[in-house]
């Protein structure tokens, strides 16, 4: 199960799901994927 954590803790850690970043009309999608190491 995920836990939450600080971001300054999470140094290290795999995402678990992908990040998704919209910006207006400029780009809408993924900027980090499932498994990226932060």
């Amino acid at each position: 199960m995920a836990k939450m954590i600080k971001v300054e803790e999470a140094v290290g850690e795999v995402l678990l799901h992908d990040i998704t970043k919209v910006d207006g009309d400029k780009f809408k999608g993924r900027i980090f994927k499932k498994g990226h190491i932060i």
